[in-house]
């Protein structure tokens, strides 16, 4: 619910689907580049965007976003474990939305 209240706000889609972005110091004008540690960014072409997170008792983390025929999926993955399985299990709930997003249970 956090990620999907989130993403109404343009400031954060605009951040969330960014890979680089040099920032300058408004006092000393030093700059620095940031990169985005999200793995799905042009992995996905209804991707829109999403959060990275690591946390102790968590694991590796991650919230995104993906239009599909119209309408706009959130997805949450916790617990994932260190690697790259939390970018498997993201794409294997993207997969999901793209088999059954459209379909009645």
């Amino acid at each position: 619910m956090l990620t999907a209240y989130a993403y109404t706000f343009p400031e954060i889609r605009e951040c969330w689907k960014t890979s680089s972005k040099t920032i300058q110091s408004l006092k000393y004008g030093k700059k620095w580049t940031v990169w985005s540690s999200d793995s799905i960014l042009g992995y996905i072409s209804n991707f829109l965007g999403g959060k990275t997170g690591t946390e102790d008792n968590a694991g590796c983390c991650f919230t995104g976003a993906y239009e599909y025929k119209g309408s706009v999926y959130i997805t949450v993955v916790l617990g994932s474990g260190y690697g790259v399985s939390r970018w498997t299990d993201t794409k294997k709930l993207h997969k999901y939305i793209t088999k059954y997003a459209a379909t009645k249970y």
